[in-house]
């Protein structure tokens, strides 16, 4: 297993309330969405502007992005692209 994948596992729906404050049915449900748009036939990708890059942790905001749509399996599928 990649290291990306297996560090995915670290983060569950409680560690992330924990960590973000995001309440765990909020977060369940961006899960939800994101999965269902991403299948062989089916891809999401993620638009993005200069508020993105210019925020503090504007690098780290793009390359989370790219990180979630390379485990979901959308980089390099029509359509799928960070």
């Amino acid at each position: 297993m990649e290291p990306a994948e297996r560090a995915r596992f670290r983060y569950t729906p409680d560690v992330v309330e924990n960590i973000c404050g995001t309440p765990k049915a909020d977060f369940l449900k961006v899960c939800e969405v994101l999965a269902s748009t991403s299948a062989p036939d089916r891809t999401n990708h993620f638009l993005y502007a200069l508020g993105w890059t210019q925020h503090t942790v504007g690098a780290q905001n793009i390359r989370t992005m790219a990180m979630i749509q390379l485990l979901l399996g959308n980089m390099g599928m029509a359509g799928g692209r960070a």
